[in-house]
């Protein structure tokens, strides 16, 4: 899984439709496990972009972007993958925050919990990455 997402940047638009549609598949068949990577791209857009081969199209393609295209091509294959990915976007996006909150005094060593994690009132059934799959 590494591997192919860490070509997500590949010049060639070929390639890069073909990393698309393997990890759509693999989006609609295990979408509990693929949200985590799915929203990595999404949320952890580092700015930068590569433009393609291609010199009459010099599109520039990002890491949302990636992703955005995953998400397109997720729910033309199957609606309810897309769903069931969509659900934990706001549980993904609260622990990002979390996860880059500064303590408020340099030698802090506890954080509150922002109120939103604190107030989750509904069962994920996400499937949790083992820490070496954390990150493409």
């Amino acid at each position: 899984m590494q591997l192919l997402l860490s070509r997500y940047n590949h010049t060639s638009e070929e390639v890069r439709g073909i990393l698309v549609h393997v990890l759509s598949q693999l989006a609609v068949k295990y979408p509990k496990h693929c949200a985590w990577w799915i929203y990595h791209f999404f949320f952890f857009d580092d700015g930068t972009a590569v433009a393609t081969q291609n010199p009459a199209n010099k599109k520039m393609i990002r890491r949302v972007d990636f992703a955005k295209e995953i998400f397109k091509t997720t729910t033309k294959l199957d609606p309810n993958a897309t769903k069931q990915i969509m659900l934990s976007e706001t549980l993904i996006g609260d622990l990002k925050k979390l996860c880059e909150k500064q303590p408020t005094k340099s030698n802090d060593t506890k954080m509150d919990i922002p109120r939103t994690l604190g107030q989750i009132n509904f069962i994920t059934e996400l499937v949790m990455p083992i820490e070496e799959n954390l990150q493409p």
